[in-house]
């Protein structure tokens, strides 16, 4: 319901400002802030959402093939590393990146 009273325009503009101001706040929960924010998936190629994401997050916001990523692949290529590591019954959760009490498995594999 946040834009179903808007112009087609102004929802977009609504919503594109608001994923760059969610990932603004979820920078401030960092434990440090990062300067850059190297962006992958299709967001990536709207210039409205790179330009909102400097402007709002306060970040450098750079696409992934800037670094040498395949900004189509990324997700893909995280969702196989973390499949394999299921497989082998390893961690996928660690305290220092999301507060676990302990390195934690998890997953499941539908064959």
């Amino acid at each position: 319901q946040l834009v179903a009273d808007l112009t087609l325009e102004d929802g977009v503009a609504t919503l594109t400002a608001l994923v760059a101001e969610s990932v603004s706040k979820g920078l401030d929960l960092l434990p440090r802030r990062p300067h850059r924010l190297i962006v992958s998936g299709g967001g990536r190629h709207n210039p409205a959402i790179m330009g909102m994401l400097r402007e709002r997050a306060h970040v450098d916001a750079v696409v992934a093939e800037a670094v040498g990523w395949q900004g189509d692949a990324t997700e893909a290529e995280c969702f196989a590393f973390l499949g394999v590591r299921v497989l082998r019954r390893l961690p996928i959760s660690f305290p220092g990146t999301t507060g676990v009490a302990h390195p934690m498995t998890g997953g499941r594999l539908a064959r």
